[in-house]
Protein backbone atom coordinates (compact mmCIF):
# COMPACT_ATOMS: atom_id res chain seq x y z
CA UNK A 1 0.00 0.00 0.00
CA UNK A 2 1.03 3.55 -0.68
CA UNK A 3 2.47 5.56 2.18
CA UNK A 4 0.43 8.52 0.93
CA UNK A 5 -2.74 6.99 2.36
CA UNK A 6 -1.31 7.39 5.84
CA UNK A 7 0.02 10.92 5.42
CA UNK A 8 -1.45 13.73 7.49
CA UNK A 9 -4.35 15.79 6.13
CA UNK A 10 -1.98 18.72 5.73
CA UNK A 11 0.35 16.72 3.51
CA UNK A 12 -2.53 15.29 1.50
CA UNK A 13 -3.52 18.90 0.77
CA UNK A 14 -0.06 19.79 -0.55
CA UNK A 15 -0.18 20.11 -4.35
CA UNK A 16 3.39 18.95 -4.95
CA UNK A 17 3.01 15.86 -2.75
CA UNK A 18 -0.39 15.08 -4.27
CA UNK A 19 1.01 15.29 -7.79
CA UNK A 20 3.88 12.97 -6.93
CA UNK A 21 1.41 10.49 -5.43
CA UNK A 22 -1.03 10.39 -8.36
CA UNK A 23 1.78 10.14 -10.89
CA UNK A 24 2.82 6.95 -9.12
CA UNK A 25 -0.69 5.62 -8.42
CA UNK A 26 -3.64 7.47 -9.99
CA UNK A 27 -6.21 5.97 -7.66
CA UNK A 28 -4.70 7.89 -4.76
CA UNK A 29 -6.72 10.86 -5.97
CA UNK A 30 -9.48 9.48 -3.74
CA UNK A 31 -7.41 10.44 -0.68
CA UNK A 32 -6.95 14.08 -1.71
CA UNK A 33 -8.88 16.94 -0.22
CA UNK A 34 -11.75 18.39 -2.24
CA UNK A 35 -9.71 21.35 -3.53
CA UNK A 36 -7.09 19.10 -5.06
CA UNK A 37 -9.77 16.88 -6.58
CA UNK A 38 -10.74 20.02 -8.51
CA UNK A 39 -7.18 20.70 -9.67
CA UNK A 40 -7.16 19.93 -13.39
CA UNK A 41 -3.45 19.11 -13.58
CA UNK A 42 -3.68 16.65 -10.72
CA UNK A 43 -6.85 15.06 -12.07
CA UNK A 44 -5.37 14.68 -15.54
CA UNK A 45 -2.20 13.12 -14.15
CA UNK A 46 -4.26 10.69 -12.06
CA UNK A 47 -6.46 9.66 -14.99
CA UNK A 48 -3.49 9.22 -17.31
CA UNK A 49 -1.87 6.95 -14.75
CA UNK A 50 -5.08 5.03 -13.94
CA UNK A 51 -8.38 5.66 -15.71
CA UNK A 52 -10.35 4.11 -12.86
CA UNK A 53 -9.51 7.21 -10.82
CA UNK A 54 -12.35 8.92 -12.76
CA UNK A 55 -14.75 7.54 -10.15
CA UNK A 56 -13.12 9.68 -7.46
CA UNK A 57 -13.07 13.06 -9.18
CA UNK A 58 -15.72 15.73 -9.41
CA UNK A 59 -18.30 15.32 -12.17
CA UNK A 60 -17.17 18.55 -13.78
CA UNK A 61 -14.20 16.72 -15.32
CA UNK A 62 -16.48 14.21 -17.04
CA UNK A 63 -17.09 17.05 -19.49
CA UNK A 64 -13.39 17.81 -20.03
CA UNK A 65 -12.37 16.43 -23.43
CA UNK A 66 -8.71 15.84 -22.61
CA UNK A 67 -9.43 14.08 -19.34
CA UNK A 68 -12.18 11.92 -20.82
CA UNK A 69 -9.98 10.93 -23.77
CA UNK A 70 -7.22 9.97 -21.35
CA UNK A 71 -9.70 7.82 -19.44
CA UNK A 72 -11.01 6.20 -22.62
CA UNK A 73 -7.54 4.88 -23.41
CA UNK A 74 -8.09 2.29 -20.68
CA UNK A 75 -11.17 0.58 -22.05
CA UNK A 76 -12.07 -1.52 -19.04
CA UNK A 77 -12.58 1.45 -16.73
CA UNK A 78 -14.42 4.22 -18.53
CA UNK A 79 -16.62 4.47 -21.60
CA UNK A 80 -18.27 7.30 -23.48
CA UNK A 81 -21.47 6.41 -21.60
CA UNK A 82 -19.71 7.62 -18.43
CA UNK A 83 -18.84 10.99 -19.95
CA UNK A 84 -20.91 14.14 -19.68
CA UNK A 85 -23.87 14.37 -22.08
CA UNK A 86 -22.31 17.42 -23.73
CA UNK A 87 -19.46 15.21 -24.94
CA UNK A 88 -21.77 12.34 -25.89
CA UNK A 89 -23.65 14.69 -28.23
CA UNK A 90 -20.58 16.38 -29.74
CA UNK A 91 -19.93 14.72 -33.13
CA UNK A 92 -16.27 15.77 -33.29
CA UNK A 93 -15.63 14.44 -29.80
CA UNK A 94 -17.41 11.15 -30.48
CA UNK A 95 -15.16 10.62 -33.50
CA UNK A 96 -12.09 11.23 -31.30
CA UNK A 97 -13.48 8.85 -28.68
CA UNK A 98 -14.08 6.10 -31.23
CA UNK A 99 -10.59 6.56 -32.66
CA UNK A 100 -9.16 6.37 -29.13
CA UNK A 101 -11.08 3.39 -27.87
CA UNK A 102 -14.11 2.38 -29.88
CA UNK A 103 -16.40 2.13 -26.84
Amino acid sequence: PSAFRFASSELKADQEIAMAAVLKEGGLVRHLNDDLKRDRMIVQAAVQQDASSMRYIVDHFKGDQDIVLAALREERCFTLADADESLQSDPAFVIKAVQTNGK
